[in-house]
């Protein structure tokens, strides 16, 4: 029985989305598959909702680059934007295109993004056979979600430090959990800048069972210390649009 009401309110709260997106016709098709796969006892199908064009805007793509590694491979780094104030992607497909002497290679993946939020995407240690000299990102395939009922996550950023000594650079930051509800990962990705603002290093890590006001140090490390480092952002998130990544 638990089970049946939480498929109920998952695929109602959809149906509402298709119904603002994609107009009654679509919503009465999908309800029809819904309640045949309920009748049925199994389980209820996802049904993504993908962007035909309709009130949501595509991701903004602010800067993509390849970050050479000092004593290690590279990383490639992009950061996305997501310009509407009520949809997230709960997912969508992302191509790295790197260019350089002729060669072209591709480095692909997924991510999500909440309703006007700005994520770092990073593909960490990678290597290519020719010096790059040109990146660029394309992203499509977006699974259009709201939070529905639930509030926005907040996490807050402290006591941001870099310092490299003994061979290694490392960063810090202190991460607050000020949301409503625990998290089982946060995300976090955190980019290195010299004194004119080129970016020097990049890295991620995660914070895995976060408990409301719960706050916990992040530290990154690079192997070698990155010459010239002098500020360091932290970029964190979470997977709102997820249930099972929320704590109740």
């Amino acid at each position: 029985m638990t089970m049946y009401k939480k498929d109920m309110h998952r695929m109602l709260k959809r149906l509402v989305i298709l119904v603002v997106t994609a107009g009654v016709p679509a919503a009465v098709g999908v309800g029809v598959v819904v309640l045949v796969a309920l009748m049925r006892g199994e389980e209820v199908p996802f049904i993504p909702i993908v962007n035909d064009g309709g009130e949501q805007e595509d991701l903004a793509v602010d800067w993509a680059r390849y970050v050479s590694g000092v004593e290690s491979p590279g990383e490639l780094a992009a950061l996305i934007a997501n310009p509407n104030e009520k949809w997230g992607a709960s997912s969508y497909a992302y191509t790295f295109v790197v260019r350089g002497g002729g060669n072209e290679e591709h480095i692909s993946g997924t991510s999500y993004i909440l309703a006007g939020e700005k994520r770092l995407i990073v593909e960490p240690r990678r290597t290519f056979s020719f010096h790059v000299e040109e990146v660029r990102l394309e992203v499509g395939g977006h699974v259009w979600d709201t939070l529905g009922n639930v509030v926005a996550p907040r996490l807050t950023v402290r006591n941001v430090i870099t310092e490299g000594a003994g061979g290694i650079q490392r960063a810090s930051a202190i991460i607050r959990n000020e949301s409503l509800y625990g998290l089982r990962t946060i995300d976090v990705a955190v980019v290195l800048y010299n004194e004119v603002g080129e970016i020097v290093g990049v890295n991620t890590t995660n914070i895995q069972t976060v408990r409301p006001q719960e706050e916990r140090e992040a530290p990154v490390f690079w192997p070698g210390v990155i010459a010239g480092a002098t500020r360091v952002e932290f970029f964190v998130s979470t997977n709102a649009l997820n249930s099972d990544n929320l704590i109740r």
